[in-house]
């Protein structure tokens, strides 16, 4: 809020007349009710209190607006600090403390959980090979395709680099293992960007328990594990484990 009123002084100004023009207003207002009607004073009172409540009128409008703005400035850089700015997902920080509070309740619940995390294949390739701009449009294509795949409840992040993490519950496996695969099937469809075709894949591993019992550090390295052994296998694939 301070960044925005140094960089904008006249609204500084423009809110002094208008606080300032109300209070001669209301300050004068008594006089014009006690005074006699037609006399010096009353007149005097009067002509000030009149301009001051116009012009606190005409200014008050671009002054709501200057602090409606400045109010919600600051809630979209709270917004932004929650988000990754490449993919609009949920960033590492934010996400791992909501995933925290989210598994605490599903273990008191005795409820389904289950982790994706989720790697785009040779990733350095496509840096490599089409440039940084077209790698950050690959993370972006990807983090688009997986959130279609999902329900709008579930956790969705870009947890790093190249890796997105998404945690579902209150499914059963059959299910989350559709979503999986329907994430697979998605990401291959080819991506449009500046007049190229682009084809990648990902590789996921999935962890899933009919009732959540490990801790969260516990399901995020159990799924990195599984992912992992689908990228040994061949990449383009999910490795899936039940608990």
């Amino acid at each position: 809020m301070k960044e925005y009123i140094r960089k904008h002084p006249i609204w500084m100004v423009v809110s002094f007349i208008c606080f300032f023009s109300l209070f001669l207003a209301l300050a004068f207002l008594p006089f014009i009710l006690k005074i006699p009607d037609n006399s010096p004073a009353w007149m005097i009172a009067l002509s000030v209190s009149i301009p001051a409540i116009l012009v606190s009128g005409m200014v008050s409008t671009p002054v709501v607006y200057f602090y409606k703005k400045i109010i919600q400035e600051n809630y979209d850089m709270i917004d932004y600090l929650g988000k990754d700015p490449l993919t609009g997902l949920l960033n590492r920080h934010t996400f791992i403390d909501t995933y925290q509070n989210k598994i605490e309740e599903l273990s008191v619940k005795h409820l389904s959980v289950a982790l994706f995390m989720i790697d785009i294949d040779d990733f350095k390739h496509i840096n490599d090979y089409y440039g940084h701009l077209t790698g950050d449009a690959v993370i972006r294509d990807a983090g688009m395709k997986i959130k279609a795949c999902v329900r709008e409840k579930d956790l969705i992040c870009r947890f790093g680099g190249e890796e997105f993490m998404v945690v579902l519950w209150s499914l059963d496996f059959d299910k989350t293992n559709d979503i999986g695969l329907r994430i697979l099937e998605n990401i291959r469809q080819e991506m449009h960007y500046k007049n190229q075709l682009i084809n990648y894949t990902v590789s996921i591993g999935l962890i899933y328990q009919h009732e959540c019992h490990l801790n969260p550090e516990g399901l995020i390295h159990e799924a990195d594990k599984l992912m992992y052994k689908a990228k040994l296998d061949g990449k383009d694939k999910m490795v899936s484990r039940l608990d």
